[in-house]
């Protein structure tokens, strides 16, 4: 067996356990907007940040489409890089939400997240889609 059919499955399962991660946070999302409040607030303040946080957690699961729909439909599941990439990139985004959801961190900080272990693996995933049906070729 080749080495890339070891990759496949566990940029799935890492995929999926990312993707389970996040759907935790949005389910504990009132605590980390409560951590991200001062002891005194208004309700406007609040509402604030329960909006910036759905933002981001939409986001997230829009990026997870994309990279989802790439993955099963089959276009970048057996390009190499792109498989190691997305599963390193997903693995971080895994214990890091965890750790969010564990410590109850601040709302800013998952912008973080988001930015490094959703927005890099999804661009390049789309990347590499356009790569392929517009240049019928892989990127490698």
């Amino acid at each position: 067996m080749n080495q890339l059919s070891y990759v496949i499955p566990a940029r799935f399962l890492i995929l999926v356990a990312h993707f389970i991660a996040v759907v935790m946070i949005t389910l504990s999302r009132e605590r980390n907007v409560m951590e991200s409040l001062p002891l005194s607030y208004t309700s406007e303040e609040y509402s604030s940040k329960q909006t910036e946080f759905v933002v981001a957690l939409s986001l997230s699961y829009v990026m997870f489409t994309c990279e989802f729909l790439g993955f099963l439909s089959g276009t970048t599941m057996f390009i190499g890089s792109q498989c190691i990439f997305s599963a390193i990139t997903h693995g971080i985004g895994a214990i890091v939400s965890a750790s969010f959801i564990l410590q109850s961190s601040i709302v800013f900080f998952y912008w973080f997240i988001f930015g490094f272990c959703s927005v890099l693996p999804t661009f390049t995933e789309v990347l590499t889609v356009f790569g392929v049906h517009c240049f019928h070729r892989g990127l490698y």
